[in-house]
Formats: structure tokens, sequence, C-alpha cells
């Protein structure tokens, strides 16, 4: 499950999350690093060194598979599925804040930001020197206006600025990798929960983007002005249409085909969100949209969440009805049969009281009988 992309794991040393992508692999024969896709676990690769054994005479090699029960299998689907869950709501809470913050917060120019460094450092809110990176032990406030009013050193200053630019570089670069790496992890998911279109909501924005683009649905210059409802919603169209399509065709079964159809009221339960009303307005219209539920844009949670459980428990009212018809039925069968067993034991209870009374007096002549022959 970790080269196939599907899952991460904590390492042991730091404590901190790691995939297939963002783990550093090396190749079998030249022992150089390599940069590893998921979509290599079923492949034959080269490593592509440039420098050691395998630059002059380059090796394919490939990767272990293992087999995993069904039970398992089954595991690790409810099990990715409820990170997904978790990793998407906290992207949203994290996506609150920074508008949040956006708008309490000015766009500062670089001298403004310069100077607010200054002013935290002075403070002791920062370890380094914003114009030079010295971090000054033991701290006091004097020792830091100190050295910022000696701090003048234009060569120093410059290559501690060029040390700062790598450094973000490099955090950009990590960032984007564990983009790239969450976007892949999202859907191999996908697909391995079956390609289900009612789980298009689970799709981050670039993944819907990219498929739009390459189904032809949708221009790449327009692809950035729609939103993740409206991605969701042609796409989910042109797969519907495409499955019926293929389905069409003489001799083909509905698991031939590249994408489950099934609506929300036939689908599965683990299938479905673990739970509605966590879930912000725009993640349940997403909802929505993957499974064809017609909805307004100013709806809140609640009329969204009434639409999703009306679709999928359609029909079960008009079958409680039905119950509780033949339940009504059955009652009054029942009551008519106990009556008639009320009336059977009671007639019982007449004849054997008549047959104690005659068995009485019998006994009473009998003592009569006997006791005028004692005279």
């Amino acid at each position: 499950f970790f080269m196939s992309g599907l899952k991460q794991y904590v390492c042991g040393r730091c404590a901190c999350l790691f995939g297939c992508m963002t783990a550093i692999h090396y190749c079998p024969h030249c022992n150089q690093p390599y940069e590893y896709s998921a979509d290599d676990y079923h492949k034959q690769i080269y490593c592509g060194s440039t420098s050691g054994r395998c630059a002059k005479h380059p090796k394919k090699f490939g990767f272990w598979y293992y087999n995993v029960s069904q039970r398992r299998y089954d595991e690790v689907r409810a099990e990715v599925k409820l990170e997904q869950e978790k990793r998407m709501k906290a992207a949203a809470a994290q996506n609150r804040r920074r508008q949040r913050a956006s708008v309490r917060t000015q766009a500062s120019s670089v001298d403004e930001e310069a100077k607010q460094g200054e002013v935290l450092f002075v403070k002791g809110l920062v370890d380094g020197c914003p114009r030079c990176g010295e971090v000054i032990r033991p701290f006091k406030r004097e020792y830091a206006e100190e050295h910022l009013a000696l701090c003048n050193d234009k060569k120093l200053h410059a290559k501690y600025r060029l040390e700062k630019a790598k450094e973000k570089n490099r955090k950009e670069e990590k960032q984007s990798l564990e983009e790239k790496q969450n976007e892949m992890m999202v859907e191999k998911q996908w697909e391995m929960n079956g390609r289900q279109v009612g789980q298009l909501w689970m799709l981050t924005l670039g993944i819907l983007r990219r498929k739009c683009v390459e189904a032809g649905l949708t221009e790449e210059k327009h692809i950035n002005e729609m939103e993740k409802t409206q991605l969701i919603t042609i796409l989910g169209a042109h797969l519907r249409k495409k499955v019926l399509q293929i389905m069409d065709k003489a001799g083909t079964t509905p698991s031939s085909v590249d994408a489950d159809i099934t609506g929300i009221s036939n689908v599965d339960a683990e299938d479905l969100p673990e739970n509605l009303w966590s879930m912000d307005k725009e993640e349940l219209q997403a909802v929505c949209a993957s499974y064809n539920i017609k909805f307004e844009t100013d709806e809140g949670k609640e009329t969204l969440i009434s639409r999703l459980e009306r679709a999928r428990f359609k029909g079960s009212q008009l079958l409680l009805q039905d119950n509780s018809d033949e339940q009504k039925k059955r009652k009054k069968k029942e009551k008519i049969e106990d009556a008639k067993d009320d009336d059977f034991h009671a007639d019982e209870k007449v004849i054997s009281s008549s047959k104690s009374n005659l068995s009485a007096h019998e006994n009473k002549k009998r003592r009569v009988i006997i006791d005028s022959d004692s005279d």
C-alpha cells in the first residue's frame, strides 16, 4: 500500500508522516537516488542516473508485489477514506483561517517587513537578526538594540538574503512535492474505491481540472475560472454518458467499464461521507454535485443535508407504509385467532364444569344409598 501511493506512514525517528514520493529511493544496481512515482509500481524502470554503474550500463528493476486478503483490502479501503476526509477537513479549516487573515492584514512592502522583523527581534520573538541572521545568546533587549545599531555590513546582509532565498526555494519545492504526493494519493484512493462518480467530491481541484482537460470537456484557458462543483458536474455527466454508451454494447458488463455510476440510493454506506454535519457548505455542495442532486447555491447546510437524505432514502417512506399495512393485517388476523382460542377454551370450561356437577350428583346419590344400607 505504500509503494502504490495509497497510504502514508510515520517515521520512527522524527514522528513525521511520509509517502512514496517524499521518501528517498535508491537504485538497487548503482545505489544512486532516483525520482519515484506510484505509476511505476507495476512496471520495470531505469533509474536514469548520470553517474555510477547505471550511467554506462543501465539495468531495469521492478518492485515487490505482495498478495493481500480481501478482508485486509476492505479494511485499508475504509482507513484511507477516513484519512482523506480528515485531510480535507484540515485543509478546509486552514483555507478559512488564511482567508480571514488576508482580510485582516494588508500586503506589506519589503521595507515594512524588514522593520517588522527588527521589532520582533528586539522583543525576542525571533532568534536571528533580520539583517545578518546572527543569534544573540544570552538574549537581552539591550544587546539586540546594540547589535542592530552596529549591524551595517552590506556584504553580510546580501549573503544572508541569498541564504534566505535558497531556504525559501527549498521550502517551496518541498511543499510542491507534498502537494503532488497528496494529489497522487487521492487519485489512487479514488481508483482503489472503484472510480465511483459519487466520490468525485473527494478529488482535489487540480485533479478535477486535469481530468476535464484530458476528456476535452473545457478549454485549458477557462478551466481556472470554474469552481469545484462545476467541474464535478460536467465531469460526472461525461463519465455517466460514457459508461452508459459502453454498457449498451453487446456482451459488456458493469464490471468492465472504467467508472462506477451507482446512485446515492443504492451505494454502500461505507462509500458515503462519515458525518455530513461536520462538513462545510462547499463540501456538501460537492457531494450533491457528485450524486447529480440539484441544489441552489444560496442554500444552507440543513437544506443540503435534507436533500442528500431524501435522495438516499427515496422510496423508503412508501416501503414503511406498506409494511405498516401488512402489520395491521397481521395483527387483525392474530386477534381473530385469539378470539377463536378464547371461545374454544370457554367451551372446554363449560363441559368440564358440567362433568364435575354430574360427578358430584352421582357421589351424593351413592352416599345416600350407602347410608340407607347401613340403617
